[in-house]
């Protein structure tokens, strides 16, 4: 299981280093960047909400791929705003509540490919920073990394969800 789901992870890094969002994914992770370069005090971590977002929503998309499903992007008229919601319930899903709506295949490989996605981001983003950062400040970055890696991968299922995908 750990093998499947770290190829699972490395092949969601890989499939970030392409262009793999749909136009509405693009605007969506455009606007939330946008929203944390006013929150954040750290002026990398705007930029790096937006790649963990991406990282998330590949690895959906790899899931999808070894499951066989493929989707294109329709025309439905979705706003930002109500896929931002839709994107928080779903996540929400994910972290605490009931996940299996939103999963595909085995939940257990998702979340171990998660997971794997998760550390080696935070190892990334860190690798030059722990020095700098208390214990506090690290934990509150995996937090940080972590709910915008749950983020992205509940955009992909949220843009299926509302017909944004077929």
């Amino acid at each position: 299981m750990n093998d499947v789901a770290e190829e699972l992870a490395f092949r969601a890094r890989a499939l970030a280093q392409s262009h793999p969002l749909t136009p509405l994914a693009h605007r969506f992770i455009q606007s939330m960047v946008s929203g944390q370069r006013t929150l954040q005090s750290h002026v990398d971590a705007a930029d790096w909400a937006g790649v963990e977002l991406v990282a998330g929503y590949c690895l959906r998309r790899v899931e999808e791929n070894a499951e066989g499903l493929q989707y294109k992007a329709t025309d439905a008229t979705v706003t930002i705003d109500s896929l931002d919601q839709l994107t928080d319930e779903i996540s929400n899903a994910l972290r605490v509540g009931d996940p299996d709506p939103y999963l595909l295949g085995e939940p257990a490989r998702t979340f171990v490919a998660m997971n794997h996605l998760i550390s080696s981001e935070i190892d990334h983003r860190l690798f030059n920073l722990r020095d700098e950062m208390d214990a506090e400040d690290c934990w509150q970055f995996e937090n940080y990394a972590t709910a915008w890696i749950v983020k992205g991968y509940a955009l992909r299922v949220a843009e299926s969800l509302s017909g944004a995908l077929e």
